[in-house]
């Protein structure tokens, strides 16, 4: 029985050690894919400028960085209105510090 209990108070503590995952959710966004410059290599470079501008996770968000696999579609639809699915998650950098991104799933002129 003393076993046992110890076990679980193990197994509670080292659950409660454990980093949380980040949230992630599936969003989709309007709006016009832009590059941007970029001092470091913690940002994709690429961003939706949101219109119109959106509340996400209780902040007012004008523009969201985006990731995709394929780079040469992002560069086909830069500077164009484009509407954007994909997972919405939390990213942090030491340059850069948190900030939400995109990873596209799929990606269309509008």
């Amino acid at each position: 029985m003393r076993i046992a209990r110890l076990f679980t108070i193990l197994v509670v503590f080292l659950v409660w050690l454990m980093p949380a995952q980040p949230k992630s959710e599936k969003l989709t966004v309007t709006g016009k894919l832009v590059r941007v410059p970029t001092a470091s290599a913690e940002t994709s470079g690429w961003v939706i400028q949101l219109n119109p501008a959106r509340k996400l996770r209780g902040k007012r968000v004008t523009a969201i960085e985006v990731q995709s696999a394929n780079l040469k579609q992002l560069e086909a639809l830069e500077n164009q209105t484009v509407k954007a699915t994909g997972t919405l998650t939390d990213a942090e950098a030491a340059d850069t510090g948190p900030r939400l991104v995109l990873t596209i799933s799929s990606i269309e002129k509008t």
